[in-house]
């Protein structure tokens, strides 16, 4: 039940926990649970880009996922940089929602977007 008052109810919350956080027993489960979390949440962000570098780079016939990235097609639209998704402890849903804004391209044509020499085709800016 939350405290009346508000700055009460945090100083107590702020005590609670730097008590908690001097007992070993409390950190070492805390740290299980830190660590299963970020295997678990690892697991689906790569099950997530799997499915993303499925086809392969969008420009070129490049294939392999360890070349590929996500280019936003619209970088006002940009929430967050997608490598950073798994660092940030980003949901899965907010990462598809932000990878729907992408396309899939190799490094080298990727650079080569940004740097003015190719473009994306229509069909590509209207599907980001």
């Amino acid at each position: 039940m939350p405290y009346k008052d508000k700055e009460y109810g945090l100083r107590r919350h702020r005590e609670y926990m730097r008590k908690m956080y001097k007992n070993p027993l409390y950190m070492k489960k805390q740290r299980e649970r830190v660590r299963a979390f970020k295997r678990r949440l690892k697991q689906e962000h790569a099950l997530v880009l799997h499915e993303f570098r499925g086809y392969g780079c969008a420009l070129c016939p490049e294939k392999e996922p360890c070349c590929l990235s996500a280019h936003h097609v619209d970088p006002n639209k940009k929430e967050f940089n997608v490598t950073l998704a798994y660092t940030w402890c980003i949901n899965v849903e907010r990462l598809r929602g932000e990878l729907k804004k992408c396309v899939c391209l190799c490094e080298n044509c990727h650079r080569k977007v940004h740097a003015g020499r190719v473009s994306l085709p229509r069909g590509l800016l209207a599907a980001g």
